[in-house]
């Protein structure tokens, strides 16, 4: 176990010159795995998931497969939020019985509202989380969390751990591909420059990430000097005009 004056030190050396710290809540604060498990193990007892699955761990091997999959999916704007929440309960009862979407979908959306109300309630943190949070507050440093999470479920997993009392802003939402993590709190923090705790009403997506608007931009020049380009080679060949690069060509 290292010291609580050497983190310390360590921390007034990271964070020289630093006003504002950003953390990612689920597996940086929150211990996301231990409490999901938690919130699944809870759900397969309350919904009789065993006729479906004799043990447990089953159900919970073959729901995080199809949640991954749905999230990666997600992330990249292939599915809506409700159809990851609706098919990440109903694809694994699918693939061990014959109901059809119809039948399961009003008991697959009840148990996406028991799993997430459960899992909300969990209050499992990753080791060391609270005592830095406490440092930072403590030293005066403005804190912020960052999630993609569902903003209901993140608020109330804040309050379930007291750290909505500790942090000076919240941004629960979708992060898109085009935004930087930087580019996202200095976009909070200047509209946030007000004393307020939660911004997920932010619109993110105005968030750019300056170096690929800069690429996107050389991009779209170089195609249209490329357009020109290959315009200048047909009409230097059909005898309309001269093309230096074609004459340098013919030289050669």
């Amino acid at each position: 176990m290292i010291p609580a004056d050497c983190v310390a030190e360590q921390c007034r050396g990271y964070l020289r010159g630093v006003n504002w710290v950003w953390f990612d809540l689920d597996d940086t604060l929150m211990d996301f795995r231990a409490n999901s498990l938690a919130a699944l193990r809870m759900t397969y007892e309350e919904c009789g998931l065993d006729r479906y699955f004799p043990t447990c761990d089953q159900w919970t091997e073959c729901y995080q497969k199809y949640n991954h999959a749905l999230w990666d999916r997600y992330n990249k704007a292939e599915i809506s939020q409700d159809y990851l929440r609706l098919h990440r309960f109903l694809d694994p009862i699918n693939e061990c019985s014959t109901v059809s979407e119809s039948e399961f979908a009003v008991q697959a959306r009840h148990m996406d509202t028991l799993y997430l109300s459960l899992l909300a309630g969990q209050k499992v943190m990753v080791p060391g989380a609270m005592d830095l949070v406490g440092y930072l507050r403590a030293h005066a440093y403005n804190i912020g969390i960052l999630s993609n999470g569902f903003c209901d479920v993140q608020h109330r997993k804040l309050h379930a751990v007291g750290l909505d009392v500790l942090v000076d802003a919240v941004v629960l939402s979708d992060v898109p591909a085009d935004a930087t993590a930087v580019g996202i709190p200095a976009q909070i923090v200047r509209i946030a420059g007000r004393s307020t705790r939660y911004v997920d009403e932010v619109d993110q997506t105005s968030v750019k990430s300056p170096t690929l608007e800069r690429l996107a931009a050389l991009s779209d020049r170089v195609e249209t000097l490329e357009k020109l380009l290959d315009q200048c080679h047909i009409e230097g060949r059909r005898g309309k005009g001269s093309c230096a690069v074609c004459t340098k060509e013919d030289d050669t």
